[in-house]
C-alpha cells in the first residue's frame, strides 16, 4: 500500500477526517466548509478576471514582458504541483480504497 502524504488545507483536512472518523454532523459541516472555501475561491478568481478587463486587455508585449511572464508561470506552476501531487493522491486513494468511505 502506498503512504498518502496530505497537506494543511481544508480539503486534506476533510479527507483524513472522512477516513477516520465517522460521525455525520463533523462531515456535514465540513463538507459545507469545504464548499464555501470552493465558491469563494472560484468568485475572487472571477472577480480579478473580470477586474482586469478579461481576455480583450491582454497585452502582447515586447521580448522583455513576455520574458517576465514566461518566468512568473514557470515559478507558478512549480508551486502548484506539490498541490497537484496531493490532489491526485486523494483521488487515486478514494477510487483504490472505496469501501473506507460510508
Amino acid at each position: 500500500m502506498e503512504e498518502l502524504e496530505l497537506q494543511e488545507d481544508i480539503y486534506c483536512f476533510t479527507f483524513f477526517k472522512f477516513i477516520h472518523e465517522y460521525d455525520p454532523s463533523i462531515q456535514k459541516d465540513l463538507l459545507i466548509k469545504c464548499t464555501v472555501t470552493f465558491v469563494f475561491q472560484m468568485s475572487l478568481i472571477y472577480f480579478i478576471f473580470i477586474e482586469s478587463g478579461g481576455i480583450r486587455s491582454v497585452v502582447t508585449g515586447n521580448y522583455s514582458l513576455n520574458f517576465s511572464r514566461i518566468i512568473c508561470g514557470y515559478l507558478l506552476h512549480y508551486n502548484i504541483i506539490p498541490e497537484i501531487g496531493c490532489a491526485l493522491g486523494l483521488m487515486t486513494y478514494v477510487k483504490n480504497n472505496r469501501r473506507n468511505f460510508n
